[in-house]
């Protein structure tokens, strides 16, 4: 179901030619893969939400929503945005009812499934951040990433997200200490 998504975004930004729009839009792309996946980043070992597929690794899976899902609805979102407040009202309340009948079917497929508190009144507020965000980003980047910080800093608090130390290091420093104890034991 997932590349199904997948290539059902791809079709639909060719159909509406919103690779012309890739330019102005990549900055908001880029944030919300940003976002998505400092997500797996920072809950790898207490996930709220992930995907499984019988044919796919949860690692690509995660590559596939990071790099190419994400990116691709943001762009097709961003570049059909209307101008007038009105239709943005509207434009915004499709948009996110669209995604929540995605992660429903999707939940229903048992493609994709929650953990520890989390539920589809989450997944909604995650939308509304994740679409509105990607449309300010373009004006308002300090702002936008303020507010994403804290709003993050807020999730972590509430679904009681255990950081550890090394996730402070970062991925590389890990890699490299643990090469550097396997040497000091030979």
């Amino acid at each position: 179901m997932n590349s199904l998504v997948v290539l059902l975004l791809l079709i639909l930004n060719i159909k509406y030619k919103t690779y012309t729009e890739l330019r102005k839009w990549f900055p908001s792309m880029l944030y919300v893969s940003t976002f998505n996946a400092l997500y797996y980043y920072l809950c790898k070992h207490y996930l709220l939400w992930d995907f499984k597929s019988k044919f796919l690794s949860v690692r690509a899976l995660r590559m596939i929503h990071i790099f190419l899902a994400s990116p691709l609805v943001i762009l097709l979102y961003l570049s059909k945005y209307p101008r007038d407040l009105k239709n943005q009202l509207q434009y915004n309340i499709w948009w996110i009812g669209l995604a929540m009948l995605f992660e429903v079917i999707a939940v229903k497929k048992q493609v994709l499934f929650f953990r520890r508190g989390w539920n589809f009144g989450w997944s909604f507020l995650l939308y509304i951040k994740m679409f509105i965000y990607s449309y300010f980003f373009k004006e308002r980047k300090g702002l936008i990433l303020f507010l994403s910080v804290l709003t993050t800093v807020v999730a972590l608090k509430i679904f009681q997200v255990p950081l550890r130390r090394e996730l402070l290091k970062g991925p590389v420093l890990l890699m490299l200490n643990k090469k550097k104890k396997k040497i000091s034991f030979l």
